[in-house]
């Protein structure tokens, strides 16, 4: 039997949300993206004027050991379509989630 399928957009409701993991700090920080849309394949922080990429671990976190400093953060999210968002001023909230200010794309089909 063959199997078809395709990957669908959920009408997910509002923002994306960013987790701050236990213990982190502006000198090691791990982040979950959460209530995406769609699949999230990178997270990136802008830092020294361009984005450099979060390392995600098997646990569904993105994980910088070297931090970031002590924020606000400005993070670019990518998604399994190529549909990117950036979320500036995202403060550094350890155990918190912090709401960003946009969703990803839609995507029709």
């Amino acid at each position: 039997m063959r199997v078809r399928w395709k990957l669908v957009s959920p009408g997910t409701r509002g923002p994306i949300r960013y987790r701050f993991k236990e213990g982190s700090s502006r000198w090691w920080t791990a982040i979950q993206v959460r209530n995406n849309r769609n699949p999230v394949v990178r997270l990136e922080v802008r830092r020294g004027g361009r984005f450099r990429s979060i390392p995600r671990k098997s646990y569904n976190y993105f994980v910088a050991a070297g931090g970031f400093g002590a924020g606000p953060y400005t993070f670019r999210v990518t998604d399994v379509h190529g549909s990117r968002l950036i979320d500036k001023r995202v403060p550094l909230r350890p155990t918190k989630v912090v709401s960003g200010r946009r969703q990803l794309a839609r995507r029709r089909l």
